[in-house]
């Protein structure tokens, strides 16, 4: 197998990785939001309710949300959605 192929083959794992995550906190969800969402904050605070028990979310909480339910993979999905999002508005920093 040729190098070119093996590191694509790695980028492809950690964005599977990745996108997993993202459906375990909620952000890949079919299930439709009936409000008006005013920031990428609060999409994230809203999406992840379902996996919290239906309570609602401040920024603080997603931290140990994430932790809870990613276990590992933490760190490099707060890499990732800081990428879009404050980390202070999220309460990772």
């Amino acid at each position: 197998m040729s190098l070119k192929r093996v590191g694509l083959m790695k980028r492809y794992r950690g964005f599977s990785t990745l996108l997993d995550s993202f459906r375990k906190i909620g952000l890949l969800s079919s299930v439709p939001i009936n409000r008006e969402i005013g920031s990428w904050e609060e999409f994230l605070a809203v999406s992840a309710q379902g996996i919290a028990g239906g309570k609602a979310l401040k920024g603080g909480d997603m931290g140990s949300v994430l932790r809870d339910v990613l276990g590992p993979a933490q760190a490099e999905t707060e890499e990732a959605l800081q990428w879009s999002v404050s980390p202070i508005s999220l309460g990772l920093s």
